[in-house]
């Protein structure tokens, strides 16, 4: 199923283990326990409804035969019914889901946001909340931007505990899955002996969130009166993707075959994700909305190239241009940051 969301029987009923408020999800599935933007939903009512009310324990690992005990292995349970979860080693640490839960419920208390959805997928194997914030980024008018907090753990050993600001609102696998690769920010919890006090300084970064999107808010409607002339363009997409420049032609010569089809590789891939974005300001979803020229409308360009043409890559295009989250906010922090920004701004 695309959708990967664990379905339980319940007493004799059949019941889609997720739940959220307003609009039902493309999948149809779920419990809605109330109105988008209703402050009255509590943790315990979402959580319970999407039969997320569990927590994770450990067993010892034994062989059938003679039940001996395999050293150095654990299993990770489900304290409902005692299913195996998945395998592990003795230094990971569990994360109940429910501590990431009320993470977000923190910024629910605050005023900031409204509960939006929980789910489990893949059989328990992990667990997502979302919460859907009051503010919105809005560089200009009728351009406005939904942002929703994120958090997800997996319980079968394989993944980080994880908290994102995204634009996407994640109902199902897939949506969480474009969530994690096209968030505007995020915090990685693992799980390890410090992954308490990894939490404790998650829960100050959540609490800011509001204060960081106002700022982003306000970062964003200075790029949209921020003319870039063309050397400025140029130098804001050498930061960006930047083009490698290759060595000395004696030096070249001295490679073998293999490396410089490489160093060549490298240098015609910058040069086409530089000139993928140009094409992307100048006729793109949205260009002749964003204002031609502006830092918003090459950020736009930018995060157009990462999240609708970074769909696959091959290992040397992952280490040179990153993932479309990276791009994306490579391309933000370019623009925005003092030295860098200037150093656009000094090109003219």
């Amino acid at each position: 199923m695309a959708h990967g969301i664990e379905r339980i029987n319940d007493n004799g009923i059949d019941i889609d283990c997720f739940a959220y408020a307003g609009a039902r999800a493309w999948h149809g599935l779920g419990q809605r326990v109330g109105d988008r933007g209703d402050p009255a939903i509590a943790l315990a009512e979402i959580e319970g409804a999407a039969r997320a009310d569990w927590g994770v324990t450990t067993d010892a690992v034994m062989t059938v035969g003679n039940g001996q005990v395999i050293t150095g292995v654990k299993a990770l349970l489900r304290d409902r019914d005692r299913k195996v979860l998945g395998f592990t080693t003795n230094r990971y640490a569990v994360i109940q889901h429910r501590q990431l839960g009320e993470l977000l419920d923190a910024l629910v208390d605050a005023g900031k946001a409204t509960w939006e959805t929980c789910g489990v997928l893949a059989d328990g194997q992990r667990v997502f909340y979302s919460v859907r914030l009051k503010t919105k980024v809005e560089p200009l008018p009728g351009d406005e931007t939904e942002l929703f907090c994120v958090a997800t753990t997996s319980h079968d050993g394989t993944a980080t505990a994880n908290l994102i600001l995204s634009g996407v609102r994640v109902v199902c696998q897939n949506t969480l899955s474009l969530a994690l690769s096209q968030n505007v920010d995020s915090v990685t919890v693992r799980h390890t002996g410090r992954a308490a006090d990894a939490l404790d300084r998650a829960r100050e970064v959540v609490l800011s969130i509001g204060e960081r999107v106002e700022n982003m808010d306000l970062a964003m409607a200075m790029l949209t009166r921020t003319v870039l002339s063309e050397r400025q363009a140029q130098k804001f997409l050498d930061l960006v993707a930047p083009v490698p420049a290759l060595p000395a032609l004696d030096a070249f010569k001295g490679f073998g075959e293999d490396k410089r089809e490489r160093l060549l590789y490298q240098q015609d891939l910058a040069m086409r994700v530089q000139a993928r974005i140009r094409e992307l300001h100048e006729t793109g979803e949205g260009h002749d909305v964003a204002g031609h020229g502006t830092g918003y409308a090459w950020l736009q360009a930018t995060t157009n190239y990462a999240t609708h043409e970074m769909r696959s890559r091959s290992k040397i295009e992952s280490l040179m241009v990153g993932d479309a989250a990276k791009l994306g906010r490579r391309a933000y922090a370019v623009l925005t940051d003092g030295t860098t920004r200037d150093e656009i701004l000094l090109a003219a």
